[in-house]
């Protein structure tokens, strides 16, 4: 997971299996998001301590994620 904010991502050669177009979707989360998914690895949805929490009286985050596709076409020199 890239959570650096980049404007380019290096990918080797050997990723593409054939010569021809592909498709990638890339997409953006908030912070709290990527929060969330770090202090939950290695634990399951049934144990919810010391949760990130960005709700004020609750629990939980207040977040949100775009997605968007490039095409990427791949030729032989």
């Amino acid at each position: 997971m890239n959570v650096n904010k980049t404007v380019e991502y290096q990918m080797q050669f050997r990723s593409f299996n054939y010569i021809g177009i592909y498709r990638a979707i890339l997409y953006s989360v908030n912070k709290e998001y990527i929060d969330l998914l770090n202090n939950q690895s290695g634990s399951s949805s049934q144990n919810l301590a010391n949760i990130p929490t960005n709700v004020n009286n609750g629990l939980g985050i207040f977040t949100a994620m775009q997605a968007d596709t490039i095409k990427l076409t791949l030729t032989q020199y």
